[in-house]
């Protein structure tokens, strides 16, 4: 599993710039249900939301291993210190708008030291 994150900018229709915290996350996922598919709509940080909903949209058939799934958020407000590890959990939202909070775990910051 790879869990990493930065800041990104996202230019507003006036020309500003606003901070968004950018999710790359690497994992694998799976569906115990005898029958039905399970559909990811949409993955942010708890206490953010996500710019642009159904980024990262994906399928999990019945008695199946999705691996290596990547998933990206786009979210705002920034809840991260740039520059610093990064740890909370992430919202997961499905197909009937119920919410799904992972455990909590470490991303890493992958944007400028500086």
């Amino acid at each position: 599993m790879q869990l990493v994150w930065s800041v990104g900018k996202q230019v507003q229709p006036d020309g500003s710039a606003i901070d968004t915290m950018n999710m790359h996350i690497l994992a694998d996922f799976n569906h115990d249900d005898e029958k039905h598919t399970h559909s990811i709509m949409d993955v942010y940080p708890e206490g953010t939301q996500n710019r642009i909903p159904g980024f990262s949209q994906f399928q999990i058939a019945p008695h199946h291993v999705l691996s290596h799934h990547q998933l990206v958020s786009f979210a705002l407000p920034v809840i991260g210190k740039k520059g610093q590890t990064w740890t909370g959990r992430l919202v997961l939202v499905d197909q009937f708008q119920r919410r799904y909070k992972t455990k909590k775990a470490s991303y890493r910051w992958t944007g400028p030291v500086s």
